[in-house]
């Protein structure tokens, strides 16, 4: 009884406003910022007391949506530490054993998303 992933290279207003009416998730994770906000808006549902939205990738500043706030300086910094690394070494080419750092997100609790009290 799983809702499907909404995966498609051409996502557009239509194609979203036919899976939501489908399948009439609670809610909704967004890799994104597709005018989602607006959309709903235009059919008069309402976040987050109609269907709630989060991000995994929170813009900075929005205060609006809930979701993963990725930390934009800690990346650079690790990037330039790495290429600083490499130049240092005189690595030249494409690396024999590529290297990713992973900087951890954070949680922010934005207004997309209804709290769940205790009961």
């Amino acid at each position: 009884n799983q809702i499907p992933l909404l995966l498609d290279p051409e996502l557009n207003s239509k194609k979203i406003l036919s899976w939501f009416k489908k399948y009439k998730p609670d809610a909704i994770v967004t890799e994104g910022y597709h005018p989602i906000q607006e959309l709903f808006h235009s059919i008069h549902l309402k976040i987050p007391q109609d269907v709630g939205i989060a991000t995994i990738a929170r813009k900075e500043g929005d205060t609006f949506f809930s979701g993963i706030e990725e930390p934009s300086e800690r990346i650079g910094a690790a990037a330039v530490d790495l290429l600083t690394g490499m130049i240092q070494r005189q690595e030249q080419g494409i690396p024999l054993f590529p290297q990713r750092i992973l900087i951890q997100g954070s949680w922010y609790e934005g207004k997309s998303l209804l709290r769940k009290t205790s009961r």
